[in-house]
This record gives C-alpha cells, sequence and structure tokens, in this order.
C-alpha cells in the first residue's frame, strides 16, 4: 500500500469511494439525480474542499487504484479564493430545488440540535473533514493507517471531527487514538458524536 498525498485532481476517485462508502447519505439526498450527474456534483464539491483550504491523505494499491482517503483542513489552511468563486456556482447549478432544501434543512437541524457537554477553550484548529475505505477493502487496517498518518501531521493542534453515534468501530478508532467526545447533534440521517484531540507535544 502507498500513501500519497492528494489533489484537486484526485476528486472524482476520492467521489467514487464516498459514494461506496456512505451510501445511505448518496439516497437520502440525491436518489433521485441521474447518475451522471451525481458523478459530477461530486467531483465538484470535493474540489470545493480542496479550493477552500483542504487536504488529502490517499492510500492507493500497487496498481495506483485509490483504497482510501483522509480529507482534512489545517487552521492554517489557504483558500484558493478565485477557485471558490469559479467552481461554487457550477455546483449551485447541478443542485435542484428539493434537493436544496433537503440539504438546507439537514444544515439547520444540525445547528438546532446541536449540545455541547464539555467547554470548548480552544475553538480553532484541524479538523477531520471526511475519512473513508472502499468497503472490498474494509477490515485491513487502511483506515488506521490514514488516521495516524494524519493526525502525525496535525500533532501540534486540536482536532475536531464528527462521527456517527451508530458507527463504532470508527467510534472505537477515534477512541484509540485519542478523541474524546464534547457534545453531539444530528441531522435527516442521526445522530452525530463531536470529538476532539488536544495537541500532542
Amino acid at each position: 500500500m502507498l500513501l500519497t498525498a492528494g489533489s484537486v485532481q484526485d476528486a472524482r476517485d476520492i467521489a467514487l469511494i464516498y459514494k461506496k462508502a456512505f451510501p445511505a447519505s448518496i439516497r437520502r439526498f440525491f436518489n433521485e439525480k441521474p447518475r451522471a450527474e451525481l458523478w459530477d456534483l461530486l467531483e465538484l464539491s470535493f474540489q470545493l474542499v480542496f479550493l477552500w483550504g483542504g487536504r488529502a491523505l490517499l492510500a492507493k494499491n500497487n496498481e495506483n487504484s485509490l483504497l482510501g482517503y483522509c480529507l482534512y483542513a489545517k487552521s492554517t489552511g489557504r483558500r484558493n479564493l478565485p477557485g471558490v468563486l469559479k467552481t461554487a456556482p457550477l455546483i449551485l447549478g447541478k443542485i435542484k430545488p428539493a434537493e436544496a432544501g433537503r440539504l438546507t434543512y439537514n444544515q439547520i437541524l444540525k445547528f438546532l440540535h446541536k449540545q455541547r457537554t464539555k467547554t470548548i477553550l480552544q475553538k480553532r484548529g484541524a479538523s477531520i473533514i471526511s475519512i473513508a475505505v472502499a468497503p472490498q477493502f474494509q477490515g485491513r487496517g487502511i483506515g488506521t493507517v490514514l488516521l495516524n498518518e494524519v493526525l502525525g501531521e496535525l500533532a501540534q493542534e486540536t482536532v475536531f471531527l464528527n462521527v456517527r453515534k451508530e458507527n463504532r468501530p470508527a467510534r472505537l478508532l477515534y477512541k484509540q487514538a485519542g478523541f474524546t467526545a464534547y457534545g453531539s447533534t444530528k441531522d435527516l440521517l442521526g445522530e452525530w458524536v463531536m470529538l476532539k484531540r488536544p495537541p500532542v507535544f
């Protein structure tokens, strides 16, 4: 297995892994979208993550096929504003009114149901945006390798992430990596646990 830094050119391959790893999310928000339009939308969305300052660590096999990814952002990430201004309208143009309504309502729910059980003194920090491994390669430790490698890079920052409450394997992985819960929220698909990991000096 080879670990390599991802770029905006990898957005479509990342979108493929995301679609396979999180089918419930795709069905909930884009169930009626034609396949070609869905691919374009997902690709543009992940391009926007990179343009907004996001980074990616990719796990590939010897044939250079993508096995999994970890998308993350540093607190000092630089944004490509011209790229954002070019890409954002393209995304909006591919989202139908009904889809936009569901996505907006979902964000409102997450905001309204956000509850913190611990006070966060440092609200600014790094974040794990998304981590996923293709279903056929899950259970082989790829996610653990990706997470640990990224956390090594982010060792001097507080790191935040959200995980589904029912995703016990992921919650165990994050617990072993030093994350603790500081709150919760929920959306149309269920409950989230909000986690943080302090700097490691």
